[in-house]
């Protein structure tokens, strides 16, 4: 899709279809900044801001499918995040573990390793994250867990 190009005059360009200007001037802060403005263009998403409009959608479908887009994209944000949480959190017990050993540290390290796997399970069931990334995070938790719990004997 081509964006609208703004003219000096801030008229919308010149000729084209009739509704092009209105775009124009509605999407004008969207895709360029006046040159007034400490910054040229816009960075982000359009809903970062709350005071900038959406771009123009076509049909219904459309629109439903940005609200769609949307939706998924801050439930996979969630996910994404509090996956990332759980580990940290297991990883941090693998070491509290290992410096101070004691059954209830390593009752905090199965704990931690079972909501950070229950965690990923939901969310490669999802779609949030595919199949092997799931896989490969939990196997660096088993193995820093394993390390932590059954420290490697010297072989001598």
């Amino acid at each position: 899709r081509r964006r609208p190009q703004v003219s000096e005059a801030g008229d919308g360009g010149g000729g084209g279809r009739g509704d092009q200007g209105i775009r124009a001037q509605r999407n004008s802060s969207y895709v360029q900044a006046d040159a007034g403005e400490e910054s040229s263009r816009k960075v982000g998403f359009w809903f970062a801001d709350p005071a900038s409009e959406p771009p123009v959608a076509n049909n219904k479908s459309s629109i439903k499918r940005i609200e769609i887009a949307e939706r998924n994209r801050l439930r996979n944000r969630s996910y994404k995040s509090a996956v990332r949480t759980l580990m940290k959190r297991c990883f941090t017990a693998c070491s509290t573990y290992s410096q101070k050993p004691g059954d209830e540290a390593k009752t905090a390290v199965q704990l931690t390793m079972n909501a950070a796997f229950s965690k990923i399970d939901k969310a490669v069931k999802v779609g949030v994250m595919h199949s092997n990334t799931g896989a490969h995070q939990k196997a660096r938790l088993s193995v820093a867990v394993k390390k932590a719990i059954e420290p490697a004997t010297p072989a001598a």
